[in-house]
């Protein structure tokens, strides 16, 4: 329709000129031939989107991240790790197996949740390693077993995931997931559940507990990794759903145990108890001033080669967002690989301690992050045209950075392991709460403007996070997780 109305217009002006041959009559019929081009190339986008995922919510936002940090040391714990012949290798694929079968809690080991991880008590005298990454040494076996031994009093919901850093994120455990009880007027195993939060201060009261072991194997030698506690529903007051609370930053804490803590013998899986590593980690889920440190929110003991653990005195995290965008080179072309940038936002802090350096001072479970700035890493270009993309006030033009600006680059087989294509630092005028990034490309009939997709409307552009792959050439990317 659009395209017929300006022909249309077309024709009127033609009519009413009365040269025969006007040079300024011709450009002007080109120039309105090409906006007509545009509009339709723009109206069959829109009807192949819909056709293929269906008619849009007028709620749907396109902006599916979630604020994903990624944590790292700096350089004073880095050169620690270098000392240590700590490598950087993220290759492999690591997993978690859930045993089928439970193992009872140890009278010892329950007894130790009692004497250090006292509920409603700040217990961090108890903690070392305040804050602290983990690595994995460089040796054959790199399996080690999680198991949940203790939940105190929380509330809302987690999970603990275990983040390789520049490589996977391992879902290891969801709250609930896997433990029993007794308590002293039962006689069978009851499951644990949010109801017993209600009635019980879920395991406080527990006379016996029984978990299902996890196993994690596979993991990248050298790797150096944390953990977190992903809120997944939030309890008000103490924290958000999304809310990611690490050993990084200070909420979760490694206990050391002792011979008395544990019967390594015992343990399922063990055959030489002479190497076998042990460790605690005890977790706290609130993040706002009425959080009580006593780090019982959750308790896990792991064993077995166990990543090692090093103390982080300056931390920085890296916010990424990333945008996939269509060029609409072709209308029928949905894979939103023309296009990929990752948006990265570094913050850096130190973590204060007392004069002895060591000590961590009072407050310090929430460091004072200082904002470095934004960078972005261009991951794939799966367009054939010619573009500018502006972030903010920064701009790159693919014709000025790359040598063929026609060549299609990391399409084939998209990962995160592969080198960015060109990086782009010292971005300012841009936030992540933003939607200033655009991309004017340069078609044969003129310039095309994408900007961010208001609410409701036809995307050819998406931001998402960092993890999500981008389509293959000419094939389209999966809304449908995201569609409302």
């Amino acid at each position: 329709m659009t395209f017929a109305i300006l022909m249309a217009m077309l024709g009127i002006s033609s009519c009413s000129k009365t040269d025969l041959y006007d040079e300024g009559q011709i450009a002007e019929r080109e120039a309105a031939e090409a906006v007509a081009r545009q509009a339709k190339l723009i109206e069959d986008y829109k009807a192949h989107f819909i056709k293929t995922y269906g008619e849009i919510n007028p709620n749907q936002s396109w902006d599916f991240s979630t604020k994903h940090a990624t944590f790292y040391a700096n350089s004073s714990s880095k050169a620690t790790r270098g000392e240590l012949g700590v490598g950087s290798s993220t290759t492999g694929s690591g997993q978690a197996t859930v045993s089928d079968a439970f193992y009872e809690v140890q009278q010892n080991t329950r007894d130790l949740m009692h004497n250090v991880f006292i509920e409603g008590q700040n217990n961090t005298t108890f903690m070392q390693n305040t804050f602290f990454g983990l690595y994995v040494p460089d040796q054959d076996d790199t399996s080690f077993t999680i198991l949940p031994v203790y939940m105190g009093q929380s509330g809302g919901n987690f999970e603990l995931h275990l983040q390789i850093v520049g490589g996977q994120d391992l879902l290891i455990w969801s709250k609930w997931d896997g433990i029993r009880y007794k308590t002293a007027n039962s006689t069978d195993w009851e499951d644990l559940t949010s109801t017993h939060n209600e009635r019980g201060y879920n395991l406080v009261n527990a006379t016996a507990i029984q978990a299902k072991p996890i196993t994690i194997t596979g993991l990248p030698r050298g790797a150096e990794m944390y953990f977190y506690l992903k809120i997944t529903e939030a309890a008000p007051g103490y924290n958000t759903a999304g809310q990611e609370l690490t050993c990084v930053d200070g909420y979760i804490k490694e206990y050391a145990f002792n011979a008395s803590d544990i019967n390594l013998n015992d343990l399922p899986g063990v055959d030489n108890p002479d190497n076998v590593k042990c460790k605690f980690f005890g977790c706290e889920d609130a993040s706002t001033s009425k959080t009580d440190k006593d780090f019982n929110d959750i308790v896990f003991l792991c064993y077995g080669n166990v990543p090692e653990s090093y103390k982080v005195k300056e931390i920085s995290r890296e916010t990424p967002k990333r945008y996939m965008i269509e060029d609409l080179g072709l209308s029928d072309d949905k894979d939103f690989n023309d296009i990929v940038v990752d948006v990265i936002f570094t913050e850096t802090a130190t973590i204060l301690t007392q004069q002895d350096g060591v000590t961590p001072a009072p407050g310090y479970e929430n460091p004072n992050w200082k904002a470095k700035g934004y960078s972005a890493n261009i991951r794939a270009l799966g367009g054939t045209l010619d573009f500018e993309l502006k972030i903010g006030n920064a701009t790159w033009r693919k014709s000025q950075n790359t040598e063929d600006y026609t060549q299609m680059l990391n399409t084939s087989s998209p990962s995160n392991d592969l080198k960015p294509i060109a990086i782009i630092d010292n971005i300012t005028g841009y936030t992540h709460d933003g939607k200033n990034v655009s991309v004017k490309v340069f078609q044969k009939d003129g310039e095309l403007e994408v900007n961010f997709p208001e609410t409701g409307t036809v995307p050819m552009m998406i931001a998402t996070d960092a993890t999500v792959l981008w389509s293959k050439e000419r094939v389209k990317f999966p809304f449908e997780p995201y569609y409302e």
